[in-house]
């Protein structure tokens, strides 16, 4: 039966670091989203098909910036095909 050492003090900072990161990253992205939400400048909803599925995507304008939301509402297996 082996023994597993406990972890660092350095191995703790390391992982916070790494957290961190995460967390400015995650911020940005965010950031840049509502920058651009913000930018269609009016509250508007369309239906996107990606990767076999399909999304409404809906932008709402509000006096601190816009907002996006965006919903996967079908598959695109799932739609009736037009002959």
């Amino acid at each position: 039966m082996t023994t597993k050492r406990k972890p660092t003090l350095k191995q703790v900072f390391n992982a916070w670091v790494k957290h961190q990161k995460k967390i400015n990253e995650e911020y940005e992205a965010k950031r840049f989203l509502r920058a651009l939400a913000t930018e269609v400048g009016c509250y508007c909803t369309e239906l996107i098909e990606h990767q076999g599925s399909i999304y409404r995507i809906t932008v709402t304008d509000n006096r601190w910036g816009g907002e996006c939301d965006v919903k996967k509402v079908a598959k695109t297996s799932e739609l009736p095909i037009k002959k």
